[in-house]
């Protein structure tokens, strides 16, 4: 029996870039940056420099960055107890005499700090919300750009499902309310449920489960498993469970905890607190996948990329690389991968080993090297 196509589609800030409301632009890492560092200095003046948050930042430092930052961050209750168990303590632990730093001075110092970097993560927080929430996309064009998608990737019999490291809901927004050409209607399984109609939504760990089945096909539906993997704007951490208000496109609300995974060098699987099942099923929908794509990823999530090259090593299947290359006038069939840079080609070459590169402008209007997609998906 002939194996079904199912295919696992991880996307990255990029496959959101042209799908702005009006004439606007979902920002990528460079606008984003720049956008963060005014409103980091607004909130604690100068304090996006001392941070080391500068224009023209690589992706990787970048993550490494903020993450040297909201280590520093978390470890000042740490800091504030250690400190006072070395006022306390003998000289073999590395007594601190009050006559060198007076307890009043150093506690001061800590609050400070605290307040500062709190004030930081605020501004970082609602930076992201304002950036990426729901009604800076255009419906329209997230339905007419995933539509072109599945009308490339989806036979009647295979199957699909997203994962996404970036924060907006472009893919489910994309993903929901039509039929296909084959009749088969369109929606998604996120996770998040509503236990009544008078609740917010919660991830429901029970649904999440469901995601894997979906991916096979065993649900007799075709709803598309979407795998927020480092959480999603709207969406907040409160009573041990990831809950999102009724309207998503409400503002940042800053009394609450947000359920995002920040950009840091340091986060793994397990970094998503209350999201653990969802990198659970993005495991096994890896291994089940006969086809696996990154579209406007900047592959440097580490974590991630064990997942995949740990599925393809147990378990063959087709990688790709959806590169976008040239402007919008061009006509993609008349390029190829060797039009990408050849540190390009390196460094996808050494984080997902086997991948092919295929030339594509994602949008309302989603091109590709079309010859080159097809002989992928044989």
């Amino acid at each position: 029996m002939e194996e079904h196509r199912s295919v696992l589609l991880v996307t990255g800030s990029g496959a959101t870039a042209s799908l702005g409301v009006g004439g606007s632009s979902i920002p990528q890492m460079g606008a984003w940056v720049e956008s963060l560092i005014a409103d980091v200095n607004a909130a604690v003046p100068g304090a996006a420099e001392r941070i080391g948050l500068v224009s023209g930042l690589p992706p990787e430092e970048f993550e490494r960055t903020l993450g040297d930052f909201l280590a520093y961050h978390r470890s000042l209750e740490f800091v504030r107890t250690f400190g006072r168990m070395a006022c306390e303590a003998d000289t073999s632990l590395g007594y601190i005499s009050p006559n060198d730093v007076p307890e009043s001075k150093f506690n001061a110092w800590v609050d400070t700090a605290q307040s500062q970097t709190k004030a930081i993560v605020a501004a970082i927080h609602r930076n992201l919300y304002e950036n990426f929430s729901v009604d800076k996309l255009d419906d329209h064009k997230c339905r007419a750009a995933y539509q072109g998608l599945v009308d490339r990737l989806v036979e009647p019999d295979s199957y699909l499902a997203i994962a996404t490291t970036n924060y907006d809901v472009s893919a489910e927004i994309g993903l929901n309310g039509w039929t296909t050409k084959s009749g088969r209607i369109i929606g998604t399984r996120t996770g998040l449920e509503r236990r009544n109609p008078y609740t917010a939504e919660r991830l429901e760990q029970s649904a999440v489960a469901q995601m894997r089945d979906d991916f096979a096909g065993a649900s007799g539906n075709f709803p598309v498993p979407v795998m927020y993997l480092h959480g999603a704007v709207g969406w907040y951490w409160e009573d041990g469970e990831i809950r999102v208000p009724s309207a998503r496109n409400q503002p940042f609300d800053p009394s609450r905890e947000p359920a995002i995974l920040l950009p840091d060098d340091r986060k793994t699987a397990g970094s998503l607190r209350g999201g653990e099942g969802l990198w659970d099923q993005f495991q096994l929908i890896s291994r089940a996948a006969t086809h696996i794509g990154f579209m406007g990823h900047s592959l440097h999530d580490r974590h991630l990329l064990a997942v995949v090259n740990d599925a393809v090593g147990s378990f063959p299947k087709k990688l790709a690389v959806f590169w976008y290359e040239g402007s919008a006038g061009d006509d993609l069939n008349t390029k190829s991968a060797t039009h990408v840079k050849e540190w390009d080609r390196e460094y996808i070459k050494n984080v997902l080993p086997g991948a092919e590169i295929i030339l594509c402008r994602f949008g309302e209007k989603p091109i590709f090297d079309e010859p080159a997609l097809r002989a992928w998906l044989t």
